[in-house]
């Protein structure tokens, strides 16, 4: 977001929320705690936040807490993600994984990067009954981290997002053992 559109966003917010930040160094703070986000996401966390919040003071958080919830979209229960993946390595089987990959990537986004850490190849050579267990813990994991990801912006986000496949790659050799 430029300073531009924050000023455009802080006109927004003070005209329907209370706001603390009422020097030079508030509005500072704010803007740092609010500058990684997209000002249409911005705008549409604080339409959301204003039909669901009762007046009062607003802090960034909030905001930055709602513009998540509209990113990340709907999340789908575990065992929904489960099932796609199997459908995944069904549908395409071993010698068709990029396509079966990005139709996943698609689908959703977390079941995608638990399946590319554990391997389409690997998955393809067991029961998914077996795994299921794994899975399910791996998906809910990654789905928490992500979001996490998301709330803390793309300068913790990159380095969090380096742990987690570290995390995920050192399940995935469990797994493979």
């Amino acid at each position: 977001m430029t300073e531009n559109e924050f000023i455009a966003l802080m006109a927004k917010v003070s005209s329907v929320f209370e706001v603390k930040a009422k020097d030079k160094l508030g509005f500072e703070i704010w803007f740092e705690a609010l500058k990684e986000l997209e000002y249409n996401i911005a705008s549409a966390a604080l339409v959301k936040l204003s039909r669901t919040k009762q007046g009062g003071f607003i802090v960034p958080a909030e905001i930055i807490g709602a513009a998540v919830e509209i990113k990340k979209g709907k999340s789908i229960p575990t065992s929904d993600a489960i099932a796609l993946i199997e459908k995944t390595i069904t549908k395409w089987g071993r010698y068709r994984q990029i396509e079966g990959m990005e139709w996943l990537k698609e689908q959703n986004i977390d079941a995608y990067n638990i399946l590319k850490a554990v391997g389409f190849q690997n998955m393809c050579n067991v029961d998914p009954n077996f795994v299921r267990g794994t899975l399910s813990k791996m998906y809910e994991e990654v789905s928490k981290n992500s979001t996490e990801v998301l709330m803390l912006g793309r300068v913790f986000g990159k380095e969090i997002a380096l742990i987690q496949q570290k995390s995920l790659a050192m399940n995935a050799d469990n797994y493979n053992e």
